[in-house]
């Protein structure tokens, strides 16, 4: 592509001959990745303007700059120059042209909310690729298609990544897409793709140390099911859970898409009978035409049974077999680090999972409580990250106190935070939990160091105990400072419970 099909869309240009007809060789928003004869668009982010870097920039040779203000482009740069009102805004239009809109002839889907969305985009994916609709995955953990993998250290991407991996998915055969959209992506505009489809879980408190409030979360969440986000010539639809108070709040704003609720009230697919067993979970499904489907999956937690009947009313959004996902979710092997378990010789159970928040924490906690048996204890091993919101560490620790029957107190990713700080703020839940259980043991104790910490779960429990390692799920590491340790929670679990 050239410099002139890229941004013909800019207007009235000057062009002198060589510029137009020049093939750029990448378009980077991130100075340090500049080489000669790529595109650099000057992005004014929260904590870093790319116009103050247009100087050492230039002397790269870059073939063009798109720039808000001209004042820091130097007089020496012989490359094209072009003006925008918000290089934020355009960057995501430039990706596309530059990948030559891979997503056009995909299924394009995006899950947002708060707790579920990693959960939905794998059985989603699971079920597209059983219906040979074979689907790239845009997320959390990372991204990939199949067996083809690429890291990732942000649940969304920015805009050229975000683009590549799409016109990535092409190359390898993919017919569809699943995303991730975070509250972050979306009011950051590093998000601005038609969806056929777009999907809400549920809205609960996470993320106040960005948004000013729960309104203004909410609302960045709800940018996803505007305008911008429909695809010409498409049945758009929207899946969204009549359960959840903002779940609700969105249905009315909805408008352009065919919504599906899905909940255990009245709705459009309503979910009833769930019986749970720490080995699977069991429920039926009524659907819009009156079928009740008795559904069956090796997932744990009524959570699940919401995240999985999500995928299934996305299934049908996208006019596939929703019988035949019903039967292909007896193969679905489960999420790296969501309720991921680990069963001991010795009757233990043990669950890793990447609950955050009070309200993931609640789920995942009032679930295993259910399911264990009346004389097993719930142990529950959890922190909470450093440089995060503060307000939620004191509800976490409320949350394991309420429904754990022991709590281990311990480090999350602390990052630049004391941890020891970190840590006084969770046990201020626990500043009134009075004299010790029976059999003389406090119902809740502190280890700073998170190996420790399992290792004591695991020494502490007996036959038929339940234990839950939170917070980190599927990472592989643990932040302390400017250090990223090795470090991942199911293989510690594994190495003491076994």
């Amino acid at each position: 592509m050239t410099l002139k099909d890229l941004f013909n869309l800019h207007g009235q240009i000057d062009w002198r001959e060589q510029e137009k007809n020049f093939q750029p060789t990448a378009l980077v928003s991130d100075s340090r990745e500049v080489s000669k004869g790529s595109i650099f668009v000057a992005v004014r982010g929260t904590q870093v303007d790319g116009h103050q870097f247009l100087n050492s920039v230039a002397t790269k040779e870059p073939s063009a700059l798109v720039v808000e203000s001209l004042s820091n482009v130097p007089a020496s740069y012989k490359g094209a120059v072009f003006l925008v009102l918000d290089t934020r805004m355009i960057l995501p239009v430039l990706a596309e042209r530059f990948y030559q809109a891979p997503a056009t002839n995909l299924s394009s889907l995006a899950v947002t909310g708060t707790n579920g969305k990693t959960s939905v985009t794998y059985i989603v994916e699971h079920l597209l690729n059983k219906q040979q609709q074979d689907c790239g995955v845009i997320g959390t953990i990372d991204h990939h298609i199949r067996q083809k993998k690429w890291s990732t250290h942000l649940t969304s991407p920015d805009p050229i990544t975000f683009q590549k991996r799409l016109h990535d998915f092409v190359e390898e055969g993919a017919k569809s897409f699943i995303v991730e959209a975070s509250s972050h992506a979306l009011k950051q505009k590093r998000i601005l793709q038609s969806f056929n489809g777009v999907i809400f879980t549920n809205l609960s408190r996470d993320h106040l140390d960005y948004h000013p409030n729960m309104d203004d979360y909410f609302s960045s969440k709800a940018l996803l099911f505007a305008e911008p986000f429909l695809k010409e010539n498409s049945d758009n639809f929207a899946v969204i859970n009549n359960d959840d108070v903002y779940g609700k709040k969105l249905i009315e704003l909805t408008q352009g898409r065919i919504i599906y609720r899905y909940g255990q009230s009245s709705t459009d697919f309503t979910i009833s009978e769930i019986v749970e067993s720490l080995s699977g979970t069991l429920f039926n499904l009524k659907v819009p035409n009156g079928e009740i489907l008795s559904v069956k999956i090796p997932l744990v937690g009524t959570h699940n049974v919401y995240n999985v009947v999500a995928a299934l009313v996305t299934i049908h959004g996208l006019g596939l077999s929703l019988k035949q996902a019903v039967e292909d979710l007896q193969t679905f092997s489960g999420i790296p680090g969501r309720l991921q378990s680990v069963i001991s010789q010795k009757g233990l159970f043990g669950f890793v999972d990447y609950a955050h928040t009070p309200d993931a924490l609640e789920k995942v906690l009032s679930s295993l409580k259910k399911l264990k048996a009346p004389q097993a204890r719930l142990i529950c091993v959890f922190g909470c990250g450093g440089d995060r919101d503060q307000g939620k560490r004191v509800l976490m620790g409320a949350v394991s106190r309420q429904w754990s029957d022991f709590s281990v107190v311990t480090t999350d990713n602390p990052r630049n935070e004391d941890p020891k700080e970190i840590i006084t703020q969770i046990m201020a839940a626990f500043e009134d939990q009075g004299p010790p259980a029976e059999d003389g043991i406090q119902n809740v104790v502190v280890e700073d160091d998170r190996e420790k910490a399992i290792q004591l779960a695991c020494y502490q429990s007996k036959p038929g105990d339940v234990i839950l390692v939170a917070g980190k799920g599927h990472e592989n590491y643990q932040i302390v400072g400017k250090d990223k340790r090795d470090f991942d929670d199911y293989k510690m679990l594994e190495k003491y419970l076994r």
